[in-house]
């Protein structure tokens, strides 16, 4: 498989795609390859691009240990989903002290629908690449159904 062909057809889908909620900013050409942490470098990728671009890159130049993304390709699903709990999270976190409520509610909205839609029924206890455990709750979900 060329790898860089894949990772370069995930930024070109990406392309004009601007931040969003549901988006990761990621290094079109890594830091680690020397690529500068300007906005012309940055890209806006979802947490399921962005696992297999930085696998892709992995793949692509093997001797580079800074670009191993330590996640399990084969897990992207509850991967997503747990990105977009871990943000949900944080956005409750902030509701309280921020002025913005109502554009916090609104984002939590969009995460939570989008939770829905991956549609997963049990959150598997996962490992990282590095062998750390994550557990990732099913309950967390089931309180994005009962908003």
């Amino acid at each position: 498989m060329n790898y860089l062909r894949a990772y370069y057809a995930i930024i070109a889908h990406a392309a004009g795609r601007g931040p969003g909620i549901l988006y990761e900013k990621h290094h079109i050409i890594p830091q680690s390859q020397g690529g500068p942490d300007i906005e012309s470098n940055w890209i806006y990728l979802t947490p399921r691009e962005h696992v297999v671009a930085h696998h892709c890159l992995a793949k692509a130049y093997p001797d580079n240990e800074k670009l191993n993304s330590g996640f399990n390709v084969n897990d992207l699903k509850s991967y997503t989903c747990y990105k977009y709990m871990m943000r949900i999270k944080d956005l409750a976190n902030s509701l309280e002290a921020s002025k913005k409520k109502l554009e916090i509610i609104e984002k939590i909205e969009v995460l939570c629908d989008a939770v829905k839609k991956l549609n997963i029924q049990n959150l598997p206890v996962t490992k990282t690449g590095d062998g750390k455990r994550i557990r990732r709750n099913a309950a967390t979900k089931k309180d994005c159904k009962e908003k």
